[in-house]
């Protein structure tokens, strides 16, 4: 009696996970812009750096969270002490 052929899974092919990825990765970015948005609003010191620096034509909400994450000093320390710093 001959053996049965085993049965063929399918495996999608690899371009049709592309937009789940890319749903995935939108829902994780808003959750972490969330996070960063709660932690500067939960700060008097920090929510007003961040209106500040979002006075500043050109300076969104993700460039001041940046700067403000990235420069603490800023606000304490004259220009060259910034500059320094890069």
């Amino acid at each position: 009696m001959p053996k049965s052929l085993p049965a063929l899974r399918i495996i999608p092919h690899p371009s049709s996970l592309i937009p789940l990825e890319i749903e995935t990765l939108d829902e994780q970015r808003k959750e972490i812009d969330d996070t960063i948005d709660l932690t500067l609003k939960s700060s008097p010191i920090w929510r007003t750096q961040d209106e500040l620096l979002q006075s500043f034509k050109g300076i969104g909400p993700a460039t001041a969270s940046a700067l403000i994450a990235a420069l603490p000093e800023l606000g304490r320390v004259n220009r060259r002490e910034i500059a320094s710093l890069a």
